[in-house]
């Protein structure tokens, strides 16, 4: 699995590459998109607003969009239903955008990656992918890499899909509350932060707890 590891490393250099030319323009629509977004309609919701700030969380599979001020200002502008729907559907428009990114790519890694590399990947992904998936949404660069891995490896689109919506539930619904009620209290930015953190924390220990009873399965049927 050497190769396959440094697919996987190459991926995040590529993506921390093009975040630091992207941040080395300081492009204000990636850096401070509150203000960009209020340039458009003032401080009152529109739909413009919303189809903006889905664009802005895809192109961030890419580049350093800041995706969290962004996912408050859903909060800002709309209430806590809408922005948290906001949130949410472009948290896997970029999953999803990514995982094709993987598939449209193969070609390209299959030069990379052995065909018994590749079958092993695609097996531990079959069988932990959607953890993977799950736990990884919340983190900057690895939630790219993970996503592309699982369009490259064939993980199935329904188990992405499902993937994708249950480990971008959480923060899209504390982003959204957080957009609500920064104005008036500023530090709730941090509480977020920490809270997305911590449930992070909790799946993978919860995860790690599963994965060991499956291995142990596993073993007592061989």
């Amino acid at each position: 699995m050497r190769r396959y590891s440094l697919l996987a490393f190459s991926l995040i250099s590529v993506i921390l590459i093009l975040f630091a030319v992207a941040g080395y323009f300081d492009l204000p629509w990636l850096t401070e998109p509150l203000k960009k977004l209020e340039a458009i309609n003032g401080d009152t919701a529109s739909p413009l607003i919303g189809l903006v700030i889905i664009a802005l969380l895809v192109v961030d599979v890419l580049l350093p969009v800041a995706s969290s001020p962004l996912m408050m200002a859903s909060g800002f502008f709309y209430s806590f239903p809408v922005a948290s729907l906001i949130n949410l559907v472009g948290c896997i428009a970029a999953a999803m955008t990514a995982y094709y990114i993987g598939r449209f790519c193969s070609p390209l890694m299959n030069k990379l990656v052995t065909v018994v590399e590749r079958d092993k990947a695609e097996r531990c992904l079959n069988n932990w992918g959607m953890m993977a998936i799950v736990l990884s949404r919340p983190i900057p660069v690895l939630a790219e890499t993970v996503a592309i891995l699982a369009g490259y490896s064939k993980m199935p689109i329904k188990k992405m899909l499902l993937a994708s919506v249950l480990g971008n539930i959480p923060h899209a619904l504390m982003y959204a509350y957080a957009g609500k009620k920064a104005v008036e209290d500023k530090a709730i930015t941090i509480y977020v932060f920490i809270a997305v953190i911590a449930i992070t924390g909790v799946l993978w220990l919860i995860g790690k707890i599963f994965t060991k009873k499956k291995s142990a399965e596993t073993v007592e049927k061989e």
